[in-house]
Parts: C-alpha cells; sequence; structure tokens
C-alpha cells in the first residue's frame, strides 16, 4: 500500500471513483438525506480551484489500478489542519489504509510544525467515532442544530 500526493489532474483520472467515495461517506454519514450528484461533482470541482491554488492537500491510497481511499485536508490556521473529507471504499475498510492516511497527514503536520489535526464527525456514524477515537482523536465540543420548518 502506497500513499501518494493526489494532485489536480489526478482528479480526472480517478474523478467518477472520488464521487463513488464521497456518496460512500455521506451515505454513512447522513443516511436519510439524498444528496444528488451533482454535488460531489461541485466538491470536486472546488478541489481542483483549491489544489490549483495551493490551498489544500489529498493523500491517496491505489490498490490494483484502482482509488480505495483518500483524504483531503488544509492548514486552517498555524497550529491546526482540518480534515475536510476523508473516505475509503466500504470494500476496503479494515485493512489499515485508514490508519496509513492519517498517518500521513501527521507527518505533514510534524514536517511543518502544526500540531493539532481537527474534523467533523456526525454523531451518529458510530464506525467513523470508533476509528478516530482508536487513533487518538478526542472529542472537545458538540456542534449543536435545531432545524425550524418553514
Amino acid at each position: 500500500m502506497e500513499i501518494f500526493d493526489l494532485k489536480n489532474h489526478d482528479i480526472e483520472i480517478y474523478h467518477d471513483k472520488m464521487v463513488d467515495l464521497l456518496q460512500q461517506s455521506f451515505k454513512q454519514s447522513f443516511p436519510n438525506k439524498t444528496i444528488e450528484i451533482q454535488e460531489f461533482d461541485n466538491r470536486l470541482k472546488k478541489l481542483k480551484e483549491y489544489l490549483a491554488e495551493g490551498k489544500t492537500k489529498v493523500f491517496s491510497v491505489i490498490e490494483e489500478d484502482s482509488l480505495c481511499g483518500f483524504i483531503w485536508f488544509f492548514i486552517k490556521d498555524s497550529n491546526t489542519i482540518h480534515i475536510n473529507h476523508f473516505s475509503i471504499n466500504k470494500d476496503a475498510r479494515g485493512k489499515g489504509i485508514g490508519r496509513k492516511l492519517i498517518e500521513a497527514v501527521e507527518k505533514f503536520a510534524f514536517e511543518n510544525q502544526i500540531d493539532e489535526i481537527e474534523l467533523l464527525v456526525t454523531l451518529s456514524n458510530d464506525e467513523a467515532i470508533g476509528f478516530y477515537k482508536k487513533n487518538n482523536f478526542k472529542t472537545e465540543r458538540l456542534v449543536m442544530k435545531k432545524r425550524l420548518i418553514k
């Protein structure tokens, strides 16, 4: 398993698989919400813009010529990396791919003298929460919402 730094041209090559991984991630996090495929295309378009501007990084894992996971993050401030999207193919989970991607972000943080990594995770996503806890992430705050019907 090899981690590589995904570049703009790679998004075109792996576009469909990235959309699939984003769909898997959102379905796990928001099982009752329907998200149109155009939304994922728009996210990848934004990703390309951010990569071109040097505002973000994406580490990925390819196995057998297929993208099986990626972690998209950016430097939020001089002390914090924010993980924007993190997705591992459901068929590839439990093989250490997620751990390797987290370790790659930690190495990047260490090399850039950044000592904190943050992310948001849906409270109902027990699998992800378990993974993050296993990798020494701690809950620091909860975001609470009240939906109002109009």
